[in-house]
């Protein structure tokens, strides 16, 4: 046999090899693959559960078994240790006194469907369903005072413990759990008294996190940690656990007391204000909504922590019957990382 038949032969072998396995592997019950407290979570909470199937959202952290219970079909996602959310799909569109909730927003006029409701431990109730609007799809949710939120993204699961993220994001958490006087001697505004008085809080206390799945189905992480003591502010990653926008931290800076990290003058530059409120304009989405581009305006902010920057902008809709605005954030290379509605009747 030719040396050039021997790689041929050999090359055919692992790809059949490699068919093999991927069909061995494809084959594998996922119950197996799940732990023991899962299933008997899930077991304990609803005994009346039937076909169960489970599949991995984090790989041996967060699981989802989908059943059917008393005629209708649910998504419960679970960690090793809780239920983290249960959604119950109803197959039918949204009631009227939830359409009506819509009445007089501009968003009013799209279509419904998949309407589900998702349980979260803890908290209220939310109507969900999957909306269709001028062209672009969305996951629209309405709670129990009445607001609205619209998002291209959709929520995968909640938590409020750190060990449910990939270990990426939880090792870059941990390593700024942990006072940094270093960086709070530098502050330029702050007092002394309150400098001393942040000298023994960590940097980093993690709170929360929600994971998404975007609309080509990649994960998206938006962790909220305690920014030494004072408040909560957000950091996204991506799927691969990179970081890819930042909360608005370098707020700290510019203080001379820590009453509110959210808000203060714009940082961005009048081009980049000028640029933005250029795109806003010409969107379908964004036309009827405002973006202040004067530089004492608080509605845009240029958000700093350690090598990574994002913009954050809060543009609203003028209106006396409602309240309508979108928060759109972008990376520093002015690329959107995530977008999302809210709107309310006054």
């Amino acid at each position: 046999m030719s040396m050039k038949k021997r790689i041929l032969l050999a090359m055919i072998t692992v790809v059949l090899v490699q068919a093999c396995t991927a069909t061995k592997e494809a084959m594998i019950n996922p119950v197996d693959q799940v732990p023991v407290s899962v299933v008997e979570s899930i077991k304990a909470k609803y005994p009346g559960a039937s076909d169960i199937k489970y599949s991995v959202l984090e790989t041996d952290k967060v699981y989802q078994a989908n059943f059917r219970l008393d005629g209708n079909e649910l998504a419960v996602v679970t960690n090793t240790n809780q239920i983290l959310n249960t959604t119950k799909y109803l197959g039918r569109t949204f009631s009227d006194s939830l359409r009506n909730k819509m009445s007089g927003l501009g968003i009013e006029s799209g279509a419904l469907s998949n309407y589900r409701v998702l349980e979260v431990p803890g908290q209220s109730v939310r109507h969900v369903a999957d909306y269709s609007l001028r062209g672009s799809n969305y996951s629209l949710t309405i709670d129990a005072t009445g607001m609205i939120d619209m998002a291209s993204r959709q929520v995968s699961f909640e938590t409020r413990s750190v060990a449910d993220l990939p270990e990426k994001i939880q090792a870059f958490i941990s390593a700024r759990s942990k006072a940094n006087y270093e960086y709070i001697s530098k502050l330029p505004l702050l007092q002394q008294e309150l400098k001393d008085y942040l000298k023994d809080k960590q940097e980093f206390v993690f709170t929360s996190s929600t994971a998404y799945l975007l609309p080509d189905n990649s994960k998206q992480y938006q962790v909220y940690v305690k920014f030494y003591g004072i408040t909560d502010l957000p950091l996204i990653f991506d799927e691969n656990s990179n970081l890819i926008w930042i909360g608005s931290f370098n707020r700290l800076e510019s203080l001379t007391n820590f009453d509110d990290l959210t808000g203060g003058l714009s940082n961005v530059s009048q081009q980049d204000l000028n640029y933005f409120a250029d795109q806003f304009k010409a969107s379908s989405e964004l036309k009827d909504y405002q973006l202040d581009v004067r530089p004492s305006s608080s509605q845009a902010a240029l958000n700093v922590y350690e090598n990574h920057t994002g913009y954050q902008f809060h543009i609203s809709k003028p209106s006396v019957n409602s309240t309508e605005s979108w928060v759109l954030r972008y990376d520093s290379k002015r690329k959107l990382i995530d977008s999302y509605y809210s709107g309310q009747q006054r």
